[in-house]
């Protein structure tokens, strides 16, 4: 299992299209950036693109004083504790690395919690020298097939940990179509995708199904079933993963709509 690099995983960055200027810096580092759609994603990035360029170059950092405002602030959040932990595992500090992550990371979001779960993950099967768990695997199946523009930073770290096309931009899509997902050669779909409550299970076999809310929280786990009840369930996107009998894993998307 490769060491998880999360700079290198998260390799898009929506300030490619924009020239590292001042002006630019200053719009990102006043908050007066603004976003037509996914606003929290973007900010997020944006701001990591510029805590990278001062952490790096300290001239630059030390110019100005909103600069230097700016990077000692974001130094003791999230952006800060994923740097200093990315310098810990390039030194094979792990034991260091996961003490000052679940001491100094603080979870006030979405893409916050999907990033910490991913770190801890690693570093839990770096420390222990072992593999992932199942629920592990799971966890992390259910986030790596999400979009990014949702979950973050994290589903590429999802995806990267579990040898995925780590900028594969239709790996949430394609769970959408049953078509691309097989079970023994058959076609496994669930119907009416949107649903009211209960989803129509066909072609998994005999199998374990485990539902997930889009945060990699398990909901529920059923044995050889053809139906599932969600009808409690709250209205958005769940991912349903299918193990079958001989080990095979399969996954599909299930779009609750009350």
């Amino acid at each position: 299992m490769p060491i998880l690099n999360y700079f290198l995983a998260s390799s898009t960055d929506p300030c490619d299209n924009a020239p590292a200027n001042g002006e630019r810096i200053n719009e990102i580092i006043h908050d007066s950036v603004e976003y037509e759609f996914y606003e929290e994603t973007f900010r997020y990035t944006d701001r990591e693109y510029v805590y990278s360029l001062l952490h790096d170059d300290s001239v630059l950092r030390s110019s100005n004083a909103d600069y230097l405002e700016f990077y000692e602030h974001e130094r003791e959040g999230t952006l800060g504790v994923v740097r200093m932990i990315e310098e810990l595992l390039d030194f094979g500090l792990y034991d260091s690395a996961l003490t000052y992550l679940t001491e100094n990371m603080s979870i006030d979001s979405l893409i916050e919690k999907n990033i910490y779960y991913t770190l801890k993950v690693q570093l839990d099967c770096l420390i222990e020298e072992r593999d992932l768990n199942d629920v592990e695997e799971d966890s992390l199946y259910a986030l790596a097939y999400s979009t990014p523009l949702e979950g973050g930073p994290g589903v590429f770290n999802a995806r990267s940990m579990l040898k995925l096309e780590i900028n594969d931009p239709g790996s949430a899509l394609r769970n959408f179509h049953p078509s691309l997902n097989t079970y023994n050669g058959k076609n496994i779909s669930i119907f009416p995708n949107p649903s009211t409550g209960v989803f129509n299970i066909v072609n998994a076999g005999k199998s374990m199904i485990k539902v997930y809310d889009s945060s990699g929280r398990l909901l529920y786990t059923g044995q050889n079933i053809n139906e599932i009840n969600m009808v409690k369930f709250e209205n958005g996107i769940y991912l349903l993963n299918i193990h079958s009998e001989n080990g095979e894993l399969k996954h599909c998307k299930a779009i609750l709509n009350k």
